[in-house]
């Protein structure tokens, strides 16, 4: 596929993490119909040496916040 690189980061490190990566399955799925090559990426340590090294176009944080709720 041939178009933007978009890197959406999903999850958190907050107790209600489980239900964390919902809302950016859901962002990366809207972006990938409208032809962007997106990559979904979870909260980790793996994530920052993960996007140093592929060096997305864009990223698109939508975690979950010490709140509990999920922060675009």
């Amino acid at each position: 596929m041939n178009g933007p690189n978009v890197t959406v980061i999903a999850g958190g490190l907050s107790p209600d993490r489980e239900g964390s990566p919902r809302p950016g399955s859901r962002e990366a799925d809207a972006l990938r119909q409208s032809g962007v090559e997106v990559e979904l990426r979870d909260v980790g340590k793996d994530m920052l040496p993960a996007l140093a090294q592929n060096s997305p176009g864009c990223s698109s944080p939508c975690c979950t916040a010490s709140s509990g709720r999920t922060q675009p």
